[in-house]
């Protein structure tokens, strides 16, 4: 009987080191220091991939859709002055993302909706790459409502 529990359990949490990877790859400040401007792609520069991200985007929309929702019920409503996340993603040259950061933000201190969009890039892949490097690359704002003022936009211009 310990057996068969022993080996439930070995099959559990296996289960759920998988199940949270997604949730090891995002890092909302970055700690090594490489998500700066110049050192990141900007989005549209490499094309295959960043066709590949526009299509990701697209096919995340009903889980960021979820996402959102669970932010307006948490926090008692839309607000309508709008609110601006500017993430960047570490592809491994196996295709795998490997982090995902916040590079910019504006009008929005919900780390938990922040994460949630996060986890979805986590689970992008990517066609390996041949020259074995590694791509640090912009990922399109997620921009809700008008945002007032031009701090999110300088924020931006700073990485295009």
């Amino acid at each position: 009987m310990r057996f068969l529990l022993a080996i439930a359990a070995a099959v559990l949490s296996v289960g759920s080191a998988f199940a949270d990877e997604p949730a090891a790859c995002y890092i909302k400040r970055d700690p090594t220091g490489d998500f700066i401007p110049g050192k990141i792609q900007r989005f549209g520069a490499d094309r295959p991939t960043s066709a590949q991200i526009a299509h990701l985007v697209n096919n995340d929309n009903k889980a960021n859709s979820r996402c959102f929702k669970r932010h307006i019920e948490r926090e008692g409503g839309y607000t309508l002055e709008g609110m601006g996340i500017l993430y960047a993603i570490r592809i491994a040259p196996s295709g795998k993302v490997t982090q995902v950061s916040v590079v910019a933000e504006d009008n929005i201190n919900d780390g938990m909706l922040m994460a949630c969009f996060a986890r979805s890039i986590c689970e992008w892949k990517f066609a390996p790459r041949s020259d074995g490097a590694e791509q640090l690359v912009l990922v399109p704002p997620v921009i809700t409502g008008r945002l007032r003022g031009n701090s999110f936009r300088r924020d931006i211009e700073k990485f295009y």
